[in-house]
């Protein structure tokens, strides 16, 4: 199973903490993101109105940076981006 997430996911539940193959039924892979996701994440770490978005926004993006490196090369399901 390949999970593609998108942005308001991300920022509205804790992504390393879901438990994804209970949520869609199946083990999961990879988990894919594309640059749109990246994209907006970084426009609202710096751009948002409010300070607990932009504060989230820093954190998804720091947590992705984070599981990206823990998984590649490993058996984990992986983080493309």
């Amino acid at each position: 199973m390949v999970l593609f997430l998108d942005t308001n996911v991300l920022l509205h539940y804790d992504f390393e903490q879901a438990d994804w193959p209970s949520i869609v039924g199946e083990p999961v892979e990879r988990v894919l993101l594309s640059w749109v996701n990246l994209h907006e994440l970084d426009r609202l770490k710096d751009n948002h109105p409010s300070s607990s978005r932009r504060d989230r926004a820093r954190r998804v993006l720091s947590l992705l940076e984070s599981v990206h490196r823990a998984t590649s090369g490993s058996a984990a399901p992986r983080l493309e981006l």
